[in-house]
């Protein structure tokens, strides 16, 4: 059956020839795709109850787009390629750059500990940036981020509610408070905030129109309204209202929107070289010993690519990369749906399908 797929599929990216705009926004598909390949992918979508939109790329070319869904149900307004998502967690790997992209500028150091930054937090003296790149930090807690917490008030929750875990310390345990310090230490050493470092370092270089981490989702013309997924209930029937207030306190780790070709180049000109150094990327994308985790993806080296997923207020964002940026599986949803594939294991399955031998 995977054999079947990639055979099928194969033949319909090859013989498929996209044609871009001026504007890089919106792809023309010049022939009709071929039924099997069609088929497979689709139905596999929509075993999954998948809404959204499914971009893939083939030497840095878009092959390929599914959309499926609504972006808007009560407006009857379908999902396209223009269609821009809340990405969560894919933030990480943005953050885990902009930490590089400072150390460039000589304004850190990837071994500088938090003490420098947050003395007050335990055992700060024995963490470094590093360690909360890779998510080895130990730090953790059960507290509730509060909404709309930014500033002194999201320091003054980090220094007091952070707890060291002596069974995490060294050892890789997932928790979104490493990229929350990680951004406030951007803030504190660039004197700026967080959006217009990344406005500076990311998107105006790349020349990005529908991506940011401002509080601006809303005043999006192509923003997707999420819809909640329940009791197997695929309609559109519960729309969900973005709470900003709680992105407010996710600074570099949960802020993040875009859509799906944007994303891709985003992540593209981070892997090859045209945000950080070649030599900082190899950082990033090297797995640590006990975990596929760095720098806000997971690195699978065998297969020489990379993946990761956010889910948050009901979107449901993933995608699989080449190490060289060059092919890549980008599936953003805004009805993330408990009781399916995940958004990880489905982009891992295309990927793998399409890509590797």
């Amino acid at each position: 059956m995977q054999q079947k797929f990639k055979k099928a599929l194969y033949v319909f990216l090859i013989s498929s020839t996209w044609l871009w705009s001026s504007s890089l926004v919106q792809p023309v598909q010049a022939v009709t795709l071929m039924p099997a390949a069609q088929s497979e992918v689709q139905n596999y979508l929509q075993k999954n109850a998948f809404s959204g939109t499914l971009l893939i790329i083939r030497h840095q070319r878009p092959l390929w787009i599914v959309n499926q869904g609504f972006a808007n149900f009560a407006q009857q307004k379908p999902t396209t390629i223009r269609s821009v998502y809340q990405l969560a967690s894919l933030q990480k790997s943005v953050t885990a750059t902009l930490v590089m992209k400072a150390q460039e500028r000589h304004k850190l150091r990837l071994t500088n500990t938090l003490a420098q930054y947050y003395p007050q937090i335990p055992q700060a003296q024995n963490i470094t940036l590093w360690n909360l790149i890779r998510m080895e930090s130990g730090l953790d807690t059960t507290a509730q981020l509060p909404p709309n917490l930014r500033g002194a008030q999201l320091d003054h929750f980090l220094q007091h509610k952070l707890q060291a875990i002596p069974r995490y310390r060294n050892v890789w345990h997932y928790s979104d408070y490493n990229y929350v310090l990680l951004a406030r230490i951007l803030e504190k050493v660039y004197h700026r905030p967080y959006a217009q470092i990344f406005q500076r370092e990311i998107k105006r270089p790349l020349h990005l129109h529908h991506t940011d981490v401002r509080s601006n989702f809303h005043r999006q013309t192509e923003a997707a309204t999420a819809y909640a997924y329940d009791n197997y209930q695929t309609g559109f029937s519960q729309p969900l209202k973005l709470d900003e207030r709680q992105l407010h306190s996710e600074s570099g780790a949960d802020q993040l929107y875009s859509t799906v070709y944007e994303f891709y180049r985003l992540q593209a000109a981070i892997v090859q070289g045209k945000i950080i150094r070649p030599a900082d990327v190899t950082m990033l994308r090297t797995p640590g010993v006990a975990s596929l985790y760095n720098g806000g993806v997971y690195n699978v080296k065998p297969e020489h690519f990379f993946y990761a997923r956010g889910v948050d207020q009901g979107f449901d964002a993933a995608f699989a990369m080449a190490d060289s940026g060059k092919d890549a599986v980008i599936l953003f949803s805004n009805r993330h749906n408990p009781h399916g594939d995940n958004s990880n294991k489905m982009v891992q399955i295309i990927y793998r399908k399409v890509f590797v031998q």
